[in-house]
């Protein structure tokens, strides 16, 4: 019987094809919950350091304080960073080296702030929440017995730097290239392998006029475009340093004329009767007024029939804009000191 137990054990199929299969979440799913709960916690955490959030808060705020003293908050916005840059996983690629860089952060953080209350004991320190709390008590009070208060403070704010050099992942020439580019040192005048300072550009332009050929007159008026290098026998005057031939496009001057046409204002007739007929396609019949033709738009007046709300008339924008097969028009519903309703049409 023994041996039939066993054998029957030994039988039994694996927890996966007992039902368990289906109980698994996906790599993706996980994640998204551990953003989730970054999220909930940190944002439950900054709401209760502002006692908002009734006894779980007051729990919850005794506890960062223990834990991490005054960096509570540099804590919860730690966690806001990683729940952020996880989901913005594909387009920052947060690896394994940032998390090291945010916890040396964490450790360092905590460590500068059990300084300013070295002196005093760990249920001190923990009673009212100051300094680093806990985690900064073991980090500071070990580094100043032995490396000492100064040697210590050194290694902290070493760490501290580190920790963000390696949390975005960058270096000192990279710093260094952003901030020449944000100062916009890539448009420096050159002169030959050397790079010229801010002074001199302008005694180069004096220098190179000095070498220029004459334009010669070339139609209406003529314009230099650069080309391609002088030839060498001109280059070579003057070694080290590059010079340009030019070419000549003809431009007419009457491209400097003023416009001598006039707007004109169309067929006012026609339009007017596309105004009457577009408006009373939507019950609105109207009694037709003068027509205003200034240098830009035409404005035609009317008076609408008794009872005709100006509402219905200006939510046709677009209706009466179609039939004229302008646009943009403009409605003046109603006109300033007259009983009329005005439509402006470009000309």
């Amino acid at each position: 019987m023994i041996g039939l137990k066993k054998r029957r054990r030994r039988g039994r199929p694996p927890a996966d094809e007992r039902g368990f299969a289906g109980w698994e979440l996906g790599a993706e799913t996980k994640r998204t919950l551990l953003i989730i709960a970054l999220f909930t916690f940190s944002l439950l955490g900054i709401v209760s350091l502002f006692n908002g959030a009734g006894t779980v808060g007051l729990w919850l705020k005794w506890a960062l304080g223990q834990a991490f003293g005054w960096s509570d908050w540099a804590v919860l916005l730690l966690l806001i960073i990683l729940a952020y840059f996880l989901l913005f996983d594909e387009k920052y690629q947060f690896k394994k080296i940032n998390y090291v860089g945010l916890l040396f952060l964490l450790i360092s953080l905590t460590g500068l702030l059990d300084y300013a209350v070295h002196t005093q004991t760990l249920a001190e320190i923990t009673e009212a929440g100051r300094g680093g709390g806990y985690a900064g008590y073991f980090i500071g009070h070990n580094l100043i017995t032995f490396a000492g208060f100064w040697g210590g403070l050194i290694i902290l704010i070493g760490l501290l730097l580190a920790s963000l050099f390696i949390f975005f992942n960058t270096s000192l020439r990279q710093i260094g290239e952003h901030i020449k580019d944000l100062r916009g040192f890539g448009g420096r005048f050159t002169d030959g392998p050397e790079t010229m300072t801010e002074a001199e550009p302008q005694d180069y332009i004096e220098e190179e006029r000095e070498e220029e050929e004459p334009i010669e007159e070339a139609g209406p008026a003529a314009v230099e475009l650069v080309d391609a290098e002088m030839p060498p026998d001109t280059a070579a005057a003057a070694p080290g340093r590059t010079y340009l031939q030019t070419k000549k496009i003809d431009l007419p001057f009457d491209l400097l004329l003023p416009a001598s046409g006039k707007p004109t204002s169309g067929d006012v007739k026609a339009n007017s009767e596309k105004i009457i007929k577009a408006l009373e396609n939507f019950g609105i019949p109207i009694t037709l007024g003068e027509i205003n033709v200034g240098p830009t738009v035409t404005q035609y007046t009317f008076k609408p029939a008794e009872g005709v709300k100006l509402s219905r008339i200006t939510a046709l924008q677009n209706d009466i804009a179609l039939a004229l097969a302008a646009h943009p028009i403009r409605i003046e519903a109603p006109i300033p000191g007259k009983s009329l309703v005005g439509i402006e049409i470009p000309n």
